[in-house]
């Protein structure tokens, strides 16, 4: 499984401009969202892959669901570190249940 999602993600940026990745690097570095979350009032589902190596939960998920009014975090375990998240069979309850429960308010 962890062999075929590389293989999967191995060309996804090979199109790009390098420069382009780099621009949108130190955009997202120099910008700071942390004081604008607590303007979000919609119902919101925050997603944490424990184990990912690039945005682990405690420094990403968790912070961001804390800072989020009216939001749920599901935090679930993959092998696949950041690549989890093709793992989507994982989350799709929590998902379909998400959006059942907001669509009926």
């Amino acid at each position: 499984m962890l062999i075929q999602a590389l293989d999967e993600q191995g060309t996804e940026g090979s199109q790009r401009d390098a420069c382009d990745v780099i621009w949108r690097n130190n955009a997202a570095i120099s910008f700071d969202i942390q004081k604008e979350l607590f303007k979000i009032t919609a119902e919101t589902l925050v997603i944490g892959i424990e184990g990912d190596q690039f945005f682990p939960p405690d420094i990403d998920a968790i912070p961001l669901s804390e800072s989020i009014k009216n939001s749920q975090l599901f935090i679930y375990q993959s092998d696949l570190g950041h690549l989890g998240i093709n793992e989507i069979y994982k989350m799709k309850d929590v998902i379909s249940n998400f959006l059942s429960n907001i669509s009926s308010e």
